[in-house]
């Protein structure tokens, strides 16, 4: 009967590659997760700016829909002194205000916290908004405008 050995002693170098091998994967699976989430991140943030964006367009429109009623109910758009606040409280001078125009202040102010701006010349309007920087006159600035003096839109009061 011959002896042998049962020396079961470990390879010398093994086990440290098997546990660097696992190393290696648990941090590849983890940069891959950052990865993932990071791209959702950026996917999300974008969405949300377009999303805000088109809000803001969609206001300025609004508001523009409300000036043009003003308009045609008091046959001029508010003066720039009067300015959006027009919309809600009557102005002195006009007689046919079937307002408010709007149901409340709230809606003059853009996703960004920001007072859209009112402007009038000549019978044409402009309100505009920032946009997302807060600084007027930027291209981020968001715009809606009205028509001239003499528009079928203004009618005798």
């Amino acid at each position: 009967m011959t002896t042998q050995s049962l020396d079961y002693a470990p390879q010398r170098h093994g086990p440290r590659r098997l546990a660097a091998w696992w190393v290696a994967l648990a941090l590849a699976i983890a940069f891959a997760l950052a990865g993932w989430r990071l791209y959702v991140w950026w996917a999300v943030r974008t969405e949300l700016r377009q999303a805000q964006a088109a809000n803001a367009a969609a206001a300025a429109a609004s508001l523009g829909a409300a000036l043009d009623a003003f308009a045609t109910d008091g046959g001029r758009y508010p003066t720039n002194a009067e300015g959006l606040d027009a919309l809600i409280h009557q102005p002195p001078d006009i007689r046919k205000w079937n307002g408010p125009y709007l149901r409340s202040a709230a809606i003059a102010t853009d996703p960004w916290g920001n007072r859209y701006s009112y402007t009038e010349t000549g019978g044409a309007y402009r309100v505009t908004s920032p946009g997302p920087d807060g600084k007027p006159g930027t291209p981020d600035d968001i715009t809606a405008s009205g028509p001239r003096a003499g528009s079928p839109l203004l009618l005798p009061q």
